[in-house]
């Protein structure tokens, strides 16, 4: 698969000024009215410190944060350098993973191995009784494969129910979209990702504003795919030490350059998982400025998850834990992608203009960060329920 990068879309902004530039007033009244920014937060960033804000939500069960930090010096900046500098050196919790493949293959799924906790909780599943987000065609097919094998053959039937559930819901997603996503009925009440998803995009700061194309393609996958734009699919399986989460993730890197400077977004849309996440759309930003004394960048960074592990008695504590822990851990993310913009670079394209293989892997690293992201903050508040 060639690059998600491999190509750039030029468009003409009308409120937000020239073609690949933002007009300061703008930029600062999106801050404002979207996410709560004050002129002392503008002050800061001015300073070069990291502002991360937690943004209200009428949905209760949804946490969104939105993080900026300016970078002091350089620029423009490609494309390759911007994803690198978010791209995760390593992830230990990231036990197994792959790409799907064009045109897809369930061989895509080969490096997936369930754990003994998995055939359990597989063979408890019962409609509006399961750890697993499924729908209720999901659960029903499960109980019919497993009631269909002796004891001995449950362990190879829930492996392939697992792969075929994967390849249905990437292959569903490829032709139809978030409109193939299936209510979960593993719980009391039904959940609506499709709708989920698509409010989320809808809700998300800057990115209609900034790239109306991109908006329109990510929230109408596979509609509406702006001229030359890339993405890549993936799956995931992430253990913190408690159950662990197959996700499935849908990854956009798009460049939009003009003569004097350029935005560069990545989107990291999580369709799919099996535990934890209801739904999550995470996308860094990073925006050319004009300001007065000349084009400024700024590394934006929006996540907007839903989960309903922080519902119950304790919601409201429980809630501002994960808040909390969000905050730092979105700190963290600006700040080593600050670092990584303003030095120098450790690796040079590879000829042709393509990038190199040590990007490519970084890459690959990355594509899961917004997802690992917010499962590491879930797994923070299990881990303190569980010491009381």
């Amino acid at each position: 698969m060639k690059r998600v990068i491999a190509s750039a879309l030029l468009t003409v902004f009308a409120a937000f000024g020239v073609a690949g530039q933002i007009k300061s007033e703008n930029f600062r009244a999106t801050l404002v009215n979207d996410a709560g920014f004050t002129d002392d937060d503008f002050q800061k960033l001015k300073s070069g410190a990291t502002v991360v804000k937690v943004v209200s939500q009428k949905d209760k069960m949804e946490i969104a944060v939105v993080g900026v930090v300016r970078i002091p010096s350089g620029g423009p900046f490609t494309l390759t350098v911007f994803r690198d500098s978010l791209a995760q050196r390593s992830n230990k919790s990231m036990s197994s993973g792959g790409l799907f493949s064009a045109p897809l293959k369930i061989d895509d799924l080969d490096g997936l191995e369930l754990e003994e906790r998995d055939y359990k909780q597989l063979a408890k599943c019962r409609i509006r009784d399961c750890d697993l987000n499924l729908s209720a065609d999901a659960i029903q097919r499960l109980q019919k494969s497993l009631s269909s094998v002796g004891e001995n053959g449950r362990r190879d039937a829930s492996e392939r129910f697992v792969r075929e559930l994967l390849y249905g819901y990437v292959d569903g997603y490829l032709k139809n979209g978030d409109g193939s996503l299936p209510p979960y009925a593993n719980k009391r009440d039904e959940f609506d990702a499709a709708g989920s998803l698509r409010s989320m995009i809808d809700e998300s700061i800057l990115i209609g504003d900034v790239a109306p194309a991109l908006a329109a393609f990510v929230r109408d996958f596979p509609k509406s795919k702006p001229d030359g734009a890339e993405s890549e699919i993936r799956w995931s399986h992430i253990d913190f030490g408690l159950n662990p989460a197959l996700v499935l993730t849908h990854t956009i890197a798009y460049s939009q350059p003009s003569e004097t400077s350029f935005h560069q977004i990545v989107v990291n849309k999580q369709f799919y998982g099996t535990r934890y996440l209801d739904a999550s759309l995470s996308i860094a930003f990073l925006l050319a400025v004009a300001e007065t004394d000349g084009i400024r960048y700024y590394v934006v960074f929006t996540d907007r998850s839903r989960t309903d592990a922080i519902e119950g008695p304790f919601g409201s504590v429980t809630r501002r834990l994960v808040a909390t822990e969000a905050v730092e851990r979105t700190n963290e993310i600006l700040e080593r992608s600050e670092l990584r913009l303003i030095a120098p670079p450790t690796d040079a394209p590879a000829p042709n203009g393509e990038p190199s293989e040590t990007s490519r892997t970084r890459f690959r690293l990355l594509i899961g960060a917004g997802v690992v992201f917010v499962i590491a903050i879930i797994w923070f508040l299990l881990r303190r329920k569980g010491t009381k």
